[in-house]
């Protein structure tokens, strides 16, 4: 199970257009913001290199799985991507399916009060008072949910509201949910970000890149 932490910095002299297909052009076009689609099309080339290096070199085209999940025609591999403004994570596992989820420090804040939209009433329950406490534990339950439901492959068509996360586990969620436990590889401070890794029961160790 290999993490890949992906900087919005481009080094190579092609663009990051010549590693996407015609479909993922197309996409990028759809954008309605310039940065956003810059933004998109640099972290996808980035993460199909880094994929690359476990394909034997070859860059794969990107299928769509279940639940809109990525996945390419190789048995065996699977691998999971998030980003936000300034980093991307890319999960790679052969193992199983994986999902990851990453999230800037400073949205915590934009959090509060969302608690109904996401968490269960156990959860809502045993938030802290404190405010600050209080929107860290909210990321967390946030990028928990989106990775577990990410890697089972129903993303948020299941509603979080119904999942528990507890003792690094999901509780309650959709069907296979109790197959994966939660990993959280990096330091926040050390990346800005929250980080949650979704893996099979089976696989302890999460290793950087």
């Amino acid at each position: 199970m290999t993490l890949h932490l992906l900087t919005s910095e481009w080094d190579l002299p092609e663009k990051p257009e010549s590693f996407l297909d015609s479909d993922e052009i197309e996409r990028m076009g759809r954008f309605v913001f310039e940065p956003d689609a810059r933004r998109w099309s640099l972290f996808r080339a980035k993460a199909k290199r880094a994929l690359a290096g476990h394909t034997g070199g070859r860059i794969l085209p990107w299928l769509e799985g279940p639940g809109g999940k990525p996945r390419v025609d190789q048995p065996g591999l699977e691998f999971n991507l998030s980003h936000s403004e300034t980093l991307a994570a890319l999960v790679v596992s052969d193992a199983g399916p994986v999902g990851v989820d990453l999230e800037p420090l400073d949205r915590a804040p934009t959090l509060l009060e969302c608690e109904d939209s996401f968490c269960h009433p156990a959860e809502r329950a045993e938030l802290p008072v404190d405010t600050g406490s209080r929107a860290i534990a909210l990321l967390h339950l946030w990028t928990a949910k989106e990775a577990l439901l990410k890697a089972v492959g129903t993303g948020l068509q299941f509603p979080p509201t119904e999942l528990i996360v507890r003792d690094d586990a999901g509780i309650g969620g959709p069907e296979r949910c109790d197959q994966f436990h939660l990993r959280r590889p990096v330091d926040p401070a050390e990346i800005a970000h929250c980080l949650a890794v979704a893996v099979p029961r089976l696989v302890e160790t999460v290793t950087l890149a």
